[in-house]
């Protein structure tokens, strides 16, 4: 029989797969193996390839990936992910590099290259939008206030410290007297203006979480849709998805109502919660996933933006997820530090960003992307 420790082990890595799986905060493979190849790339150039020491950093990622998957007492492990595994002490100086030393646009595929330059101009479109984001009804204001009252008054809480050696900015969880699933919290400061960072999250179906979405659940929308489905005005839209899971948890689908708000010209809030099929009131009869055995979870999100200076914004994001079915609060809990992983992206994403655009990689003209990019919206 399994020892306590291991025991624990096991709970400890499998929230993280399920938290991380049910949010789509994980790294997809793609963005795993050009993360490998671009630290393999800056060992070879410092001559550090040999050393004991980049023997561990093989190991190591700017965000964790669980590689192995422990179900019970047997331990599985996918080849696939076999050098994507918990980063050690060696792992820092990669997490320390600077956008300023321009290296991993060279893994950058064209097609990936595409994709965020017809999503940066879907985020343009949302920007200019938001002068005018136009009136809101009675449930729209409740709906935002409650969520902005708990993430504005979030330093009264009795918030407790994630350790998480590979995160670039600090994550904390609440217990929740009424809920035994726990909230998570991270927070860090983003190289972009709240306005764009906000578009980068309301455009749940660009170009690039389409293709990260479909990296990890494959391309089957018929099984494994990821859409917007119903965007009732520029402020408040529905959304759906489903996503894989790790074994042996079936799938789970999410249904979520999102609103954003300007609460002053620095600051702005976009929060998510889930709904009920009867509640969602979309006006049309919803295609949910084909999948019998999908197991409705439940979504709640908010962020926070607000700005710092030109181009620099804190950001603050909340969030917690119920996978249902029959996973303990313990193993779920056990895996926050994935739930709000999506801060760390955000700011290793609009790194990247000020790297492409001082390398001239960006602004070749609209061409057919551009026109693309209208279609797509």
């Amino acid at each position: 029989m399994a020892s306590l420790r291991r025991r624990s082990q096991n709970f400890s890595r499998r929230g993280s797969d399920f938290l991380e799986a049910a949010t789509g905060s994980g790294m997809s493979r793609r963005e795993s193996a050009r993360a490998s190849a671009r630290r393999s790339s800056r060992r070879q150039e410092s001559g550090r390839e040999k050393t004991s020491s980049s023997k561990k950093r093989k190991n190591s990622l700017f965000f964790t990936w669980a590689g192995k998957q422990e179900v019970g007492a047997v331990d599985v492990e996918h080849d696939d992910y076999a050098d994507y595994g918990e980063g050690g002490e060696e792992s820092k100086e990669d997490a320390g590099m600077h956008a300023g030393e321009y290296y991993w646009q060279d893994y950058m595929t064209p097609e990936e290259l595409s994709d965020r330059e017809k999503d940066r101009r879907l985020r343009k479109e949302f920007v200019e939008m938001c002068e005018e984001p136009g009136e809101y009804t009675d449930f729209e204001q409740d709906f935002i206030d409650e969520k902005f009252k708990f993430i504005s008054t979030e330093d009264e809480f009795d918030w407790v410290t994630i350790k998480d050696k590979n995160s670039k900015n600090p994550k904390w969880k609440l217990h929740d007297e009424a809920d035994p699933i726990c909230y998570a919290k991270c927070s860090g400061v983003v190289a972009t203006t709240p306005e764009n960072l906000l578009a980068w999250y309301w455009n749940f179906d660009s170009y690039q979480s389409t293709r990260k979405h479909i990296d990890q659940n494959g391309d089957d929308p018929k099984n494994f849709p990821n859409r917007c489905e119903k965007l009732f005005n520029n402020h408040h839209h529905m959304l759906y998805a489903c996503r894989k899971m790790p074994f042996p948890l079936s799938p789970r689908d999410f249904l979520s109502r999102g609103m954003w708000r300007r609460i002053t010209r620095d600051k702005y809030v976009l929060c998510y919660h889930f709904e009920k099929n009867e509640e969602a009131n979309v006006g049309h009869n919803i295609k949910f996933t084909e999948l019998k055995k999908a197991v409705r979870a439940e979504y709640t999100g908010i962020y926070l933006f607000d700005r710092m200076s030109e181009e620099r914004t804190r950001m603050v994001y909340i969030s917690k997820v119920d996978v249902k079915g029959r996973v303990p609060a313990m193993v779920a809990n056990s895996g926050l530090k994935g739930l709000v992983e999506t801060v760390n992206r955000a700011t290793e994403y609009f790194d990247e960003e000020l790297e492409l655009n001082a390398t001239g990689q960006y602004g070749q003209g609209e061409g057919k992307d551009g026109e693309e990019s209208k279609n797509h919206k």
